[in-house]
């Protein structure tokens, strides 16, 4: 499953400079976001030059309510910059992300798509739900067989 978007892109900052946007008035951002079933995301940025990056996030659970995240970063551009600087940028987008994850009720939300009201802009986990189910590749199936194996 995949989807594009293009938005407006933030501009880089001094403590910052990760993006490729050329200094432009009011520079966008051209997102493709894949997901390859079970638990990986490919999410590819580019500014409508040759400047770009991928992010590759995989999760790997580790049990019924807990997963483990990986994330690998690339991209063709200012690469005698530090990596520091990048990680210090997604150490602060995924610090703001994971205070949201772990404010919502209920912890986890259901696979069953009958069981919540979803609106327009949830089609992607409604798409991803459905595959998921289809595959039984749900967490419980996945915690079944590996327990049956056990």
């Amino acid at each position: 499953m995949h989807y594009d978007i293009v938005r407006p892109e933030a501009a880089n900052t001094e403590k910052f400079p990760i993006f490729g946007n050329e200094e432009t008035v009011q520079p966008e951002r051209r997102s493709r976001y894949e997901l390859h079933l079970p638990y990986t995301i490919v999410l590819r940025l580019g500014w409508g030059g040759e400047k770009g990056m991928v992010y590759f996030f995989v999760s790997q659970p580790i049990s019924k309510d807990k997963c483990r995240g990986y994330c690998i970063i690339g991209r063709n551009y200012d690469l005698d910059e530090p990596d520091s600087v990048l990680q210090g940028f997604e150490e602060v987008i995924f610090g703001q992300d994971q205070h949201v994850v772990e404010s919502q009720r209920p912890e986890q939300g259901p696979f069953d798509i009958a069981d919540e009201l979803h609106l327009q802009f949830d089609e992607v986990a409604i798409h991803y739900r459905r595959a998921m189910n289809k595959e039984k590749l749900a967490y419980w199936h996945m915690v079944d067989k590996r327990v049956k194996k056990l």
